[in-house]
């Protein structure tokens, strides 16, 4: 992901007052600035717990997975943010995924083994819905 500091990007006066509170913990956070490309590939094995032995888990599987990706600037009009961020950038995690009455439900502990500046080792992720 490319990133800019918050004082070389031209808020609009309006968005001023969010920047500022999004930024009240650390005065030299970096804001992700995206970019108009964007690569993604995911390879998940999913594990059925009854398969296992675990036969009052029907329903419910264990996940292995790893993603691979990046967002890039490719635009030459843009303004060049100085970037050094590797090409692609990967993770890994562990989930469950489960099937209820009211939809499929997955959670998740992805982990950043490659983490660059202040970034957080792991992140949870819960949705509900779509598997």
């Amino acid at each position: 992901m490319l990133f800019r500091s918050r004082e070389e990007i031209p808020f609009n006066d309006a968005l001023r007052p969010i920047v500022d509170y999004a930024g009240r913990d650390e005065p030299t956070r970096w804001v992700p600035t995206g970019g108009d490309a964007m690569g993604l590939a995911s390879l998940e094995f999913r594990i059925p717990l009854e398969r296992i032995g675990l036969k009052r888990w029907a329903g419910t599987q264990l996940a292995v997975f790893s993603d691979v990706g990046n967002v890039w600037l490719i635009d030459p009009t843009l303004a060049d943010s100085g970037a050094t961020d590797p090409f692609l950038r990967w993770s890994v995690g562990l989930g469950v995924r489960r099937a209820t009455v009211i939809g499929p439900i997955q959670v998740d502990l992805g982990f950043d083994p490659a983490r660059l500046r202040d970034e957080a080792l792991a992140q949870l992720h819960v949705s509900l819905g779509a598997l």
